[in-house]
C-alpha cells in the first residue's frame, strides 16, 4: 500500500517536472542538471514501468529544452562514473 503511494506520488512528479521544463525555456537552466540526476536516482528505485516511463519523460523534455547542455551532462557524468 505504501508503495502505491510512494509510486503515485513520483508519477505526479515527474508530470510535473515534465510540465515545468516544457513551458519554462530559458528560466531554469541552471536547474537542469538537478532535475536530471533527481531522475536518475529515482529510475534506480522505480517498480513499475510506467514510472520509468514518466522519468524518462521529463530526460526527453530536458532533452528538447536544451539538448547541447544535456548531451555535455551526460558526457561528463558518464566520465565521472
Amino acid at each position: 500500500m505504501i508503495r502505491n503511494d510512494v509510486e503515485r506520488e513520483a508519477k505526479a512528479a515527474a508530470r510535473l517536472l515534465t510540465a515545468i521544463v516544457s513551458n519554462c525555456k530559458g528560466r531554469i537552466d541552471r536547474y537542469i542538471p538537478y532535475v536530471l540526476q533527481l531522475v536518475r536516482l529515482r529510475l534506480d528505485t522505480a517498480f513499475t514501468s510506467t514510472l520509468r516511463i514518466r522519468l524518462l519523460e521529463v530526460v526527453l523534455a530536458t532533452m528538447y529544452y536544451d539538448p547541447l547542455l544535456v548531451a555535455e551532462l551526460f558526457r561528463v557524468s558518464r566520465e565521472t562514473v
